[in-house]
């Protein structure tokens, strides 16, 4: 008697394609933030983390604004 664990040979690798090609597109619909400093002169630089912002704000005098901004 066979078994009925209901794996048909191949149904296992469609699944598997099915669930990478949703985990691939997911990736890329992620939004990278970015968080930009704009001084008084009008200069803008962005920065990966708000920490990194942050410490720039302070060296430039702490005048700036910081903002996140998706990429």
């Amino acid at each position: 008697m066979g078994c009925n664990c209901g794996n048909k040979a191949g149904a296992n690798r469609n699944t598997n394609a099915a669930q990478a090609a949703a985990r691939a597109t997911a990736k890329h619909r992620r939004a990278a933030v970015r968080y930009r400093l704009t001084l008084p002169n009008g200069v803008a630089r962005d920065y990966v983390t708000a920490h990194e912002a942050n410490a720039a704000n302070r060296r430039a005098g702490g005048q700036g604004t910081i903002t996140a901004v998706n990429q």
